[in-house]
């Protein structure tokens, strides 16, 4: 899935993570997150990733999954975007417009929601529209949408061609924030405990050194992306890390309630046991 956020588990791959815990992963393309979730449930994968709001729609539909370990954590890596011509100046101007998002009803859509109520904007006249992020930075820039969620290391690629009006969406909690985490259905991890404990280690030894190593995680984005190297160099990174951040999470999913995302609120601690 062609985000930075990816570069975790890629950096596993390239620094040797997995090989020291008797991993060879075979990678598994996919256009959503949805299609990842569905990828697991089919049994067409063993580990996935799914996003706060993603994990808070599982829950509601008692979906058998489990997670595994955080994936990453926002660093304004993504935002609403809008060509660098827009007559959109402001949140407000949102007011009537269409914004594209990567996926509907989720965190990301709650926050985005969140973020215009606080810029003085009204979210209930906004359109939100699903477009892959493989091809969202395009649709903004040929006027589909009046605005868009921009995923890095696409901002990188916009360039000069786009600017944010919400470069950070994680405002309610001061900008920080788990973003998705790596998951297992229940039947492969009770099944596979001990390669779950592995893979665990792995991702976190190259979380750590993805910390320390902004190169390597530049690296790794664009083996994940197939964005050029070169036009990753003013890349916004990711973070990484091994905190569960559940509380944040939690108040994630109380956004998806607070604008009718969610019908009712659901409890997400039980995936991680």
């Amino acid at each position: 899935y062609p985000i930075a956020g990816l570069a975790g588990m890629k950096i596993a791959e390239q620094q040797g993570f997995f090989k020291e815990e008797s991993i060879t992963p075979e990678w598994v393309l996919i256009r959503t997150p949805a299609d990842g979730v569905a990828n697991l449930l089919g049994g067409k994968a063993d580990i996935g990733f799914i996003n706060v709001g993603g994990l808070a729609a599982a829950a509601a539909q008692n979906l058998p999954l489990k997670a595994v370990a955080p994936m990453y954590f926002s660093a304004n890596d993504f935002g609403i975007y809008v060509k660098a011509d827009s007559p959109i100046k402001n949140i407000a101007d949102l007011n009537g417009k269409t914004v594209g998002l990567v996926q509907l009803k989720n965190n990301v859509h709650a926050m985005v929601m969140d973020s215009i109520e606080r810029g003085g904007g009204n979210p209930s006249s906004v359109s939100f529209t699903l477009i892959p992020a493989a091809n969202i930075l395009a649709a903004l820039r040929a006027g589909t949408v009046d605005a868009a969620q921009i995923v890095e290391p696409f901002i990188a690629n916009g360039g000069d061609s786009i600017r944010p009006l919400i470069p950070d969406v994680f405002q309610f909690s001061g900008g920080k924030g788990i973003t998705a985490y790596y998951i297992a259905t229940r039947e492969f991890a009770s099944k596979n405990p001990a390669l779950l404990q592995r893979f665990t280690r792995a991702v976190n030894k190259a979380q750590e050194f993805a910390q320390g190593h902004p190169d390597a995680v530049r690296k790794a984005a664009s083996a994940v992306t197939e964005v050029p190297a070169e036009l990753l160099s003013k890349m916004i990174l990711p973070q990484f890390g091994s905190d569960l951040a559940l509380e944040n999470a939690e108040q994630q999913v109380d956004l998806m309630v607070k604008y009718k995302l969610l019908s009712t609120k659901v409890d997400i601690r039980p995936y991680f046991k």
